[in-house]
């Protein structure tokens, strides 16, 4: 996709996605609501603070997108979210690495 532009394609829409992320946004908003007001809820307050804050970034980027008409912004975007996901599973990786073995 990025090659594709990069040879003067136009830039997909970004109501789609600006519309999504927004969405996505109001439902983490709810949940982190419902997490401070829960006490067993506790534990993913951060995951779903990071997404809520990954949606924030996400519509940024399309407002971005859209006023300069360039590919950047999405993908700077995508792959700052992609690092924040390589380094969320390399956490998961080493927990699990340092779990004890569950006996059969």
């Amino acid at each position: 996709m990025i090659a594709a532009n990069c040879c003067g394609a136009a830039i997909p829409s970004a109501t789609p996605l600006a519309a999504t992320a927004s969405a996505f946004l109001l439902t983490n908003i709810a949940y982190l609501v419902q997490a401070r007001l829960f006490a067993h809820l506790a534990g993913s307050f951060s995951d779903i603070r990071n997404h809520a804050v990954m949606n924030i970034v996400i519509v940024l980027a399309v407002l971005l997108t859209w006023a300069s008409g360039t590919m950047w912004p999405d993908v700077l975007t995508a792959l700052g979210i992609l690092c924040v996901n390589v380094s969320g599973a390399e956490h998961i990786w080493l927990v699990a690495r340092e779990a004890p073995p569950v006996d059969a």
